[in-house]
This record gives structure tokens, C-alpha cells and sequence, in this order.
């Protein structure tokens, strides 16, 4: 959910889904037998809502008194806090398989549009099921974009290993933080960056004098300190898991 500020909001005083959130944790959600929020599995744990920015994420079974529910407390807050939730900008999605009928009560009980997965949120493909490659080309996407946009014959080799470090397997790392792109993805990031490097006055076809592999060794062993893809994105994974083992909250 989105939402619109519809009074002056002055430098002190903070307005924010944090507040929202705050409300959804504490409010009678969390105490109502007729809400059931989302869990994996009977052991996994509970998730009712999630914050970023402007956004509201609020998960919930969608049997009839759960949503009647939710929409109660939404519309409480709306009344006590001056903001209201965007409706053009707020949407539902379901399961797969999930009745038309029941799909039908949502929409008239929210009055959100439904969307379906995948789509993307915060710049993350979101999805159900077997990830595919398809979810992440818009990654590698920015990543060539961002390479055409630079004069290759302009540029030495160690201003090539400068931008190859520093920008472009930065650009990734993003989405690496929540979700692990399939390998075929990072292999493509690797052939085009080695593309990239050893590319000499616009020409993407000069001969690669030496594997990425072997570019991605230490300088002291002969290499020019390169990460390889799959490194970054493991150690981001063991992050995030050492994030869910040690916070409260995800």
C-alpha cells in the first residue's frame, strides 16, 4: 500500500509507515481470531506486514474476516493520522489457483486492483515458484547499458579494471542482498565484463589474453583482484542468513 500525506506536514513532525507499522504490530490484529496472518508452515514463523520507504506490506489469508479485519485498522489509521492509502498505487496478489470468487471479495472488500507474479517491487523481481532467468534480465540489462554508455577508446585498462570493480559488480549487489540470481545470470555478468576489458577502441571482438578466472586472482598471484560473481553473491547470502539468525525482525 501507498500512501498520500492530506495535510501539511511540517520538518518535525514525522509521518511515515513506520507508524503504520507500528499500529499493525501492536494493534488488535495480532489479538483478533478472525485475522490469520502468512506462515511458510505450521512451525515457520509468522509475518503480518513488512515496511520500506512510502510502502505498507501487510500479508493475511484471504478468507473474508481476515480482510474485513485488516481494512478496519487500516481505516482507523487513515482517520487518526491524516494520511490516506493510495488506491491507484496499492494492490493484492494471491496464490496460484486461487477461486475467482474469492478473488472477487477481495477486491470489493479492499477496493485494491489485483496484480500477478511476477512483477517487481523496490527494484527486486518478486515470484512464485522456480526462479528464471527471464526475472533477472533487467539486471544485466542495466549493467550493459551502463558499459555502451561509456567511450571504450577513451579508456585505459586500468581505468577499465577501475570501473569493472567500482561500478558495474556494484550494480547487482542490490538485489544480491535478497535473492540469489540464477548462475547463468552471473555468468553472462562475467562474459561481458571480460568483453568490456579487454575491448580496445570500441572493438567487442579482441582476444581475451587471459581467462576471467585467472583475472580474479590477487595481483600477487598474477591476476588484477576481480571478484567472481558467485563469491559476491554467496557471502551476500550468509548475510542475509546471519541477519534472519541474529535480529528480530526481518
Amino acid at each position: 500500500m501507498d500512501f498520500l500525506h492530506h495535510h501539511r506536514v511540517s520538518s518535525r513532525e514525522i509521518l511515515c509507515p513506520l507508524l503504520c507499522s507500528s499500529l499493525v504490530q501492536r494493534s488488535q490484529l495480532n489479538h483478533s481470531d478472525n485475522f490469520i496472518p502468512f506462515s511458510m508452515n505450521d512451525r515457520g514463523p509468522i509475518i503480518n506486514h513488512l515496511t520500506y520507504a512510502n510502502d505498507l506490506v501487510v500479508f493475511s489469508s484471504g478468507n473474508s474476516k481476515s480482510i474485513k479485519d485488516l481494512m478496519k485498522q487500516i481505516k482507523w489509521y487513515e482517520k487518526n493520522s491524516g494520511q490516506k492509502v493510495n488506491k491507484d498505487k496499492s494492490f493484492f496478489l494471491t496464490a496460484p489457483r486461487t477461486r475467482a470468487n474469492r478473488i472477487n471479495k477481495i477486491r470489493e472488500a479492499t477496493g485494491f486492483l489485483e496484480k500477478e507474479f511476477p512483477f517487481h517491487y523496490l527494484g527486486c523481481p518478486i515470484y512464485v515458484g522456480r526462479k528464471k532467468v527471464e526475472y533477472f534480465e533487467g539486471m544485466l540489462a542495466k549493467i550493459i547499458k551502463r558499459m555502451n554508455g561509456w567511450q571504450r577508446k577513451m579508456l585505459s585498462y586500468g581505468g577499465r579494471i577501475i570501473l569493472i570493480k567500482h561500478v558495474l559488480q556494484s550494480l547487482p549487489t542490490y538485489t544480491m542482498t535478497s535473492l540469489n540470481p540464477p548462475k547463468s545470470i552471473l555468468n553472462l555478468m562475467e562474459r561481458h565484463f571480460a568483453t568490456f576489458f579487454w575491448a580496445s577502441n570500441g572493438d567487442k571482438n579482441n582476444y581475451h589474453w587471459s581467462s576471467w578466472a585467472n583475472l580474479c586472482y590477487p595481483k600477487e598471484e598474477g591476476g588484477v583482484g576481480f571478484r567472481r560473481m558467485t563469491d559476491i553473491c554467496d557471502s551476500l547470502t550468509v548475510e542475509r542468513w546471519w541477519g534472519f539468525r541474529s535480529q528480530p525482525t526481518l
